[in-house]
């Protein structure tokens, strides 16, 4: 019984609500930042081909 009230506790907490949505804006933020550095990646590599083939 220790155990739930506890762990309720920590998820109820304001500072630990703030802080965890906090978290998941920094991870969508370097996902977003990962995926705009791949989409470059590719778009230069599909160029590259292009010209090659040509």
């Amino acid at each position: 019984m220790g155990w739930e009230m506890s762990e309720q506790f920590i998820v109820d907490s304001d500072d630990n609500k703030n802080w965890l949505k906090e978290v998941k804006l920094r991870i969508r933020s370097v996902q977003l930042k990962a995926a705009i550095l791949v989409n470059r990646a590719l778009l230069q590599f599909c160029w590259e081909l292009g010209a090659d083939i040509v």
